[in-house]
């Protein structure tokens, strides 16, 4: 028993020399050690024990810009990282991180012991913020090697930007706005000061949104209006008031902006009170929400020799049509078009036939222009002019 325990005791120290001269080799040809894991801020260089997150206002380039730039370091083993981020408001965050080596994973929690995760998905790095206050980041070594004798430097660049849960347009401003239910709509406080064009631009993180005019009530006074697209234009004609934007979206965030512009109308009433156009020469219009599809605005023009001319009629529509029609007792027949849409442009040739022959001129005669509204919720503004052709 003596001498298996004097070989064993033997083993042992020979096994403690070799180590204490490797570590002391290794001490002197540089090893790797493990750094205290760290957050700098990037403008300053300076390390940091909190990360902001900066609060959109536009949502443009250059206020996407101004969010902070962190670098953060591990040390392949250290396990983890957390560092308390704040938030100014409720909404949703995103989260930019550029890992080259794919090394650190990043969770959110709303308690410093990280137990109740926030809302967040790693896949599109959208998360929720639900309420102003502070939250915390979690960097995570996924590198996963933490008892290994040589240990690596993980390093990230990271950032995170808000788009605050707001509630009302402030007039000819873009305003970034996050989503934080899609399954909810969104309603938008929107103050006009007079009767106005109101024109609403809008972006969205997502394809297919819907907007609907509400009266201060939250009552739809418009139909929906579908934005296919990322990014897209409304205009619709209303009297001076307080109004609401209802957005339906699956879109983590929106950006919108309200502009308010004048709008005349010199139309006529009826046919025998039609307001004159001179060739060249264009007239404007208006359609409210509360006009009714029977009611028309009337224009006309006269030719004294035979003319070839075109109709053009440009504005904006926000659902439905402006339709129109050219009449004249020198020609048998009705001749039509229609405008939709925002900032469109009609240009309709105003020709006939007789029989089996086309004409391009018109008669010389006095032709009446008739424009009306396709269905009760359509709005817009229009201008007319009879141009040669």
């Amino acid at each position: 028993m003596s001498r298996k325990t004097t070989k064993g005791f033997k083993a042992w120290k020979g096994a403690l020399l070799l180590l204490l001269v490797t570590a002391i080799f290794m001490g002197r040809h540089g090893s790797v050690n493990a750094e205290t894991a760290k957050v700098v801020n990037q403008t300053t260089g300076q390390s940091v024990s909190e990360i902001k997150m900066h609060t959109l206002t536009t949502g443009d380039t250059i206020d996407m810009g101004k969010r902070g730039q962190y670098e953060i370091n591990l040390s392949s083993d250290v396990e983890e990282l957390v560092v308390p981020i704040k938030a100014e408001a409720a909404g949703v965050f995103q989260v930019f991180l550029k890992d080259d080596t794919q090394n650190i994973d990043v969770e959110f929690y709303s308690d410093a012991a990280c137990t109740s995760a926030l809302d967040y998905n790693s896949n599109n790095a959208f998360g929720v913020i639900p309420k102003a206050g502070t939250y915390y980041v979690k960097f995570v070594n996924s590198y996963g090697d933490y008892g290994a004798e040589d240990v690596i430097s993980l390093k990230a660049d990271f950032s995170c930007q808000l788009f605050p849960d707001v509630m009302e347009l402030k007039a000819d401003n873009w305003q970034a706005a996050g989503i934080t239910d899609y399954t909810k709509p969104v309603y938008y406080k929107v103050s006009v000061p007079t009767t106005a064009l109101l024109e609403v631009d809008f972006q969205a993180e997502n394809t297919n949104s819907n907007i609907t005019l509400c009266d201060s009530s939250k009552k739809a006074i418009t139909d929906s209006m579908t934005i296919a697209s990322t990014e897209g234009k409304k205009a619709l004609v209303v009297k001076k008031g307080t109004y609401y934007l209802k957005v339906s979206t699956n879109a983590w965030w929106v950006r919108v902006k309200a502009s308010a512009k004048g709008v005349s109308d010199s139309s006529g009433a009826s046919k025998t009170s039609a307001a004159a156009l001179k060739l060249g020469t264009a007239k404007s219009g208006v359609f409210f929400l509360e006009d009714k599809t029977s009611a028309s605005d009337w224009f006309k023009f006269t030719l004294t020799k035979p003319t070839k001319v075109d109709l053009v009629v440009s504005g904006n529509v926000s659902a439905g049509y402006i339709k129109y029609e050219v009449t004249s007792s020198v020609i048998d027949r009705t001749l039509s078009g229609y405008l939709s849409d925002v900032g469109n442009v009609d240009k309709t040739k105003l020709v006939y036939y007789k029989g089996k022959k086309l004409y391009e001129s018109l008669p010389a005669g006095t032709y009446y222009v008739r424009l009306y509204k396709s269905s009760a919720k359509t709005c817009g503004n229009y201008f007319v002019k009879v141009v040669q052709r």
